[in-house]
């Protein structure tokens, strides 16, 4: 039986990475570099998207913090770089930035394992 998908169409370059800094410390005075996994879903309009990922990846729910400096990678396999960074000259679709992220209520009012059903 042959697959409708082949390396590089659609499944390919609707996965990507996700690049965010969160807070390193209480003060916020140190921020570090994270990757996640992320898939588009959906398109919300010209221009913009959908990418799904998990709430640690948007939300630190122990310092209460939203990420910040996030990039999303798409089709990031075909990188040119070494590996995720904050070139988007390196990857073939370029980075997309965010305009905002939504994660549940439990996942900003309380705390691992308790924001999770």
């Amino acid at each position: 039986m042959n697959s409708p998908w082949t390396f590089g169409d659609d499944v390919q370059t609707a996965a990507g990475r996700i690049y965010f800094e969160m807070p390193s410390n209480k003060r916020w005075s140190r921020w570090a570099g994270y990757v996640c996994s992320g898939t588009v879903i959906g398109d919300a309009g010209p221009g913009r998207s959908i990418v799904v990922t998990a709430a640690h990846c948007v939300y630190d729910d122990v310092r209460k913090a939203f990420a910040r400096n996030v990039l999303f990678i798409p089709n990031q396999a075909g990188t040119t770089g070494a590996g995720t960074d904050t070139d988007c000259s390196n990857d073939p679709l370029g980075c997309w930035t965010p305009s905002f992220g939504v994660v549940d209520v439990d996942w900003t009012t309380r705390k691992f394992p308790n924001n999770i059903p």
